[in-house]
């Protein structure tokens, strides 16, 4: 079927998109990962490199941190669940 695509628009075949519908639909929710692999254009270190010493000093109490932590859980099952509702839902329809 002729489809009529923008620029840096493009068509993924039936088959695949049957197969990675969960990150398709994340996509085009617009999630993307804290980060990505190397694979995918993530940043990537030098092959190998010495010894490297650094001392943190951490601002934040433990509530702080707990509170900031469960905040990104919750946005990234949230993101999931999405995910897998949507693929749930392309399923049921027989597609």
């Amino acid at each position: 079927m002729p489809a009529i695509l923008t620029p840096g628009e493009f068509v993924v075949i039936a088959e695949d998109t049957s197969k990675n519908l969960a990150m398709l639909t994340s996509i085009n929710n617009g999630y993307k990962p804290a980060s990505a692999p190397a694979t995918m254009g993530g940043f990537t270190g030098p092959a190998s490199m010495g010894n490297i010493h650094v001392t943190v000093t951490n601002p934040f109490t433990g509530e702080q941190v707990r509170g900031m932590v469960t905040s990104v859980a919750r946005t990234e099952a949230n993101g999931a669940i999405a995910s897998a509702d949507a693929q749930s839902l392309y399923m049921r329809r027989g597609r």
